[in-house]
């Protein structure tokens, strides 16, 4: 609880354009899945993006699901037939 209300203080202090309902609501669900990387990963990008710092092209919180998706696409391209390049 202590933790909790810190950041939830501390957040509010340092980023104006934030309101109290949002960081509660950001602070609950960070201690909620900080054991499940999946879940938690996208929270903290939530915050990241809607205190407007960051760059959502170039944030490093999104290499992973872009690595997967061309992994994804590539291999649809090997399951066709002639789609994918030869290297003869």
């Amino acid at each position: 609880m202590f933790v909790q209300h810190f950041m939830m203080t501390n957040l509010l202090e340092m980023y104006p354009n934030l309101n109290r309902v949002q960081v509660e609501t950001f602070v609950l669900k960070l201690f909620n899945t900080c054991g499940e990387w999946a879940q938690f990963k996208p929270t903290l990008r939530d915050l990241l993006i809607s205190m407007k710092q960051f760059a959502s092209l170039n944030d490093a919180l999104y290499s992973e699901e872009r690595d997967e998706q061309i992994r994804k696409e590539q291999e649809k391209r090997l399951a066709v037939p002639g789609l994918a390049r030869s290297n003869n």
